[in-house]
Protein backbone atom coordinates (compact mmCIF):
# COMPACT_ATOMS: atom_id res chain seq x y z
CA UNK A 1 0.00 0.00 0.00
CA UNK A 2 1.49 2.82 -0.84
CA UNK A 3 -0.84 5.82 -0.06
CA UNK A 4 -1.30 6.68 3.63
CA UNK A 5 -5.27 6.89 5.21
CA UNK A 6 -6.62 7.82 7.66
CA UNK A 7 -9.22 5.62 9.52
CA UNK A 8 -11.57 5.46 12.29
CA UNK A 9 -12.53 2.58 14.80
CA UNK A 10 -15.70 1.39 14.69
CA UNK A 11 -14.83 -1.75 17.07
CA UNK A 12 -12.49 -2.32 19.92
CA UNK A 13 -9.75 -4.09 19.68
CA UNK A 14 -7.29 -5.64 22.59
CA UNK A 15 -3.95 -6.50 21.62
CA UNK A 16 -3.56 -10.78 22.24
CA UNK A 17 0.14 -11.26 22.58
CA UNK A 18 2.61 -9.07 24.52
CA UNK A 19 6.03 -11.20 22.99
CA UNK A 20 4.95 -11.66 19.53
CA UNK A 21 7.56 -12.36 16.51
CA UNK A 22 9.81 -10.21 15.67
CA UNK A 23 11.89 -10.75 12.63
CA UNK A 24 14.70 -9.61 9.63
CA UNK A 25 14.52 -10.00 6.40
CA UNK A 26 16.39 -13.35 5.83
CA UNK A 27 15.88 -14.49 8.73
CA UNK A 28 14.42 -18.25 9.13
CA UNK A 29 11.42 -19.17 11.10
CA UNK A 30 9.87 -22.72 11.97
CA UNK A 31 5.88 -22.95 10.79
CA UNK A 32 3.89 -24.81 12.69
CA UNK A 33 0.43 -24.11 12.67
CA UNK A 34 -1.86 -22.45 9.39
CA UNK A 35 -4.96 -20.59 9.71
CA UNK A 36 -7.54 -18.62 7.03
CA UNK A 37 -8.17 -15.29 8.57
CA UNK A 38 -11.90 -14.41 7.31
CA UNK A 39 -11.73 -17.43 5.76
CA UNK A 40 -9.79 -15.91 2.74
CA UNK A 41 -6.05 -15.05 3.64
CA UNK A 42 -3.24 -17.34 4.73
CA UNK A 43 -1.55 -16.97 7.96
CA UNK A 44 1.56 -18.94 9.09
CA UNK A 45 2.55 -19.63 12.91
CA UNK A 46 5.83 -19.24 12.99
CA UNK A 47 8.57 -19.70 15.98
CA UNK A 48 12.08 -17.68 15.01
CA UNK A 49 14.82 -19.88 15.15
CA UNK A 50 18.93 -20.28 14.37
CA UNK A 51 19.61 -18.13 17.24
CA UNK A 52 16.15 -15.99 17.36
CA UNK A 53 14.85 -14.65 20.76
CA UNK A 54 12.05 -17.76 20.41
CA UNK A 55 9.32 -15.67 19.89
CA UNK A 56 5.85 -16.52 18.03
CA UNK A 57 3.42 -15.48 16.07
CA UNK A 58 1.16 -15.18 13.12
CA UNK A 59 3.20 -13.76 9.84
CA UNK A 60 1.15 -13.66 6.62
CA UNK A 61 2.23 -16.21 3.86
CA UNK A 62 3.29 -13.39 1.26
CA UNK A 63 6.14 -12.13 3.88
CA UNK A 64 7.40 -16.43 3.65
CA UNK A 65 9.57 -18.30 1.48
CA UNK A 66 8.28 -21.78 2.42
CA UNK A 67 10.75 -24.76 2.24
CA UNK A 68 9.53 -27.80 -0.07
CA UNK A 69 8.30 -29.54 3.59
CA UNK A 70 6.42 -26.45 4.28
CA UNK A 71 8.13 -26.74 7.44
CA UNK A 72 10.38 -23.94 7.63
CA UNK A 73 10.67 -20.81 5.87
CA UNK A 74 12.37 -17.69 5.52
CA UNK A 75 11.27 -13.68 5.73
CA UNK A 76 10.96 -11.74 2.18
CA UNK A 77 11.11 -8.41 4.57
CA UNK A 78 11.02 -7.17 7.83
CA UNK A 79 8.12 -8.18 10.17
CA UNK A 80 6.42 -7.27 13.56
CA UNK A 81 3.32 -9.27 14.50
CA UNK A 82 2.74 -6.68 17.00
CA UNK A 83 -0.64 -5.74 17.30
CA UNK A 84 -1.86 -2.51 18.52
CA UNK A 85 -4.92 -2.04 21.01
CA UNK A 86 -7.76 0.64 19.89
CA UNK A 87 -11.18 2.24 21.39
CA UNK A 88 -14.10 2.75 19.36
CA UNK A 89 -13.93 6.46 17.78
CA UNK A 90 -9.75 6.43 17.98
CA UNK A 91 -8.81 7.79 14.43
CA UNK A 92 -5.02 6.12 13.26
CA UNK A 93 -2.89 5.88 10.26
CA UNK A 94 -3.06 2.60 7.72
CA UNK A 95 0.33 2.46 6.73
CA UNK A 96 -0.08 -0.99 5.01
CA UNK A 97 -3.09 -3.57 4.75
CA UNK A 98 -2.00 -7.30 4.59
CA UNK A 99 -4.47 -10.73 4.73
CA UNK A 100 -7.25 -8.63 6.33
CA UNK A 101 -5.07 -6.59 8.46
CA UNK A 102 -3.90 -3.00 8.65
CA UNK A 103 -0.74 -1.77 10.04
CA UNK A 104 -1.65 1.21 11.72
CA UNK A 105 0.01 4.38 13.61
CA UNK A 106 -1.97 6.32 16.76
CA UNK A 107 -2.08 9.58 17.56
CA UNK A 108 0.61 8.58 20.18
CA UNK A 109 3.00 7.76 17.67
CA UNK A 110 2.27 3.73 18.50
CA UNK A 111 2.08 1.05 15.83
CA UNK A 112 0.70 -2.28 15.53
CA UNK A 113 -1.34 -4.47 13.75
CA UNK A 114 -5.36 -4.00 14.04
CA UNK A 115 -7.74 -5.89 11.79
CA UNK A 116 -9.86 -4.26 8.65
CA UNK A 117 -13.06 -5.25 10.36
CA UNK A 118 -12.13 -2.47 13.01
CA UNK A 119 -11.81 0.17 10.77
CA UNK A 120 -13.60 2.25 8.41
CA UNK A 121 -12.19 5.03 6.30
CA UNK A 122 -12.34 8.28 7.06
CA UNK A 123 -13.18 10.21 3.60
CA UNK A 124 -11.96 13.50 2.65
Amino acid sequence: MSDVVNCRVIQPYQRQYDAPIRVAQGDPVRVTKRDLWDGVHSWLWCIHSDGGDGNEGWVPDSYLTLNAQGDEATLNRDYSAWEMTVSVDEVVKVLDRQHGWSWCENAHGEQGWVPDTCLVEIQG
